[in-house]
């Protein structure tokens, strides 16, 4: 059986390449669908954080959490919107798990993320 677990694991399709910090990417194994909920939620969070900048006055805005998997693959991102300024500024918390094996955690800019998604997409 270890042998069909390994192969169905490195089975051919559509890899979602993520650029961490420096010159560090991982590439796993995602769906269109996947990709495009996670583009959703996070349009969502930019869609907040430009309410939050054009606010008048300041409040507490809710943390923004994403948590989508797909078979072995798992995906989690977390952001404070209150640590930044300017959404150029935005880091978000990303954690990529791979079974019970591999787990990557890093935190990338905003405009990082949503470039690998839309090149994903493409």
């Amino acid at each position: 059986a270890g042998a069909d677990a390994a192969s169905a694991a490195a089975a051919p399709g559509p890899r979602l390449t993520l650029h961490l910090q420096d010159d560090t990417s991982v590439s796993v194994p995602f769906s269109a669908e996947g990709a495009a909920r996670m583009s959703a939620a996070v349009s969502d969070f930019v869609a907040m954080f430009k309410k939050k900048m054009a606010a008048e006055k300041p409040r507490k805005w809710e943390d923004f959490e994403y948590s989508g998997s797909q078979g072995e693959t798992s995906i989690e991102l977390f952001a404070n919107p209150n640590a930044y300024a300017t959404i150029f500024d935005v880091k978000l918390f990303l954690t990529v798990k791979c079974g019970s094996q591999i787990k990557v955690t890093s935190e990338v800019p905003l405009s990082g993320l949503q470039a690998d998604l839309e090149a994903f997409s493409a």
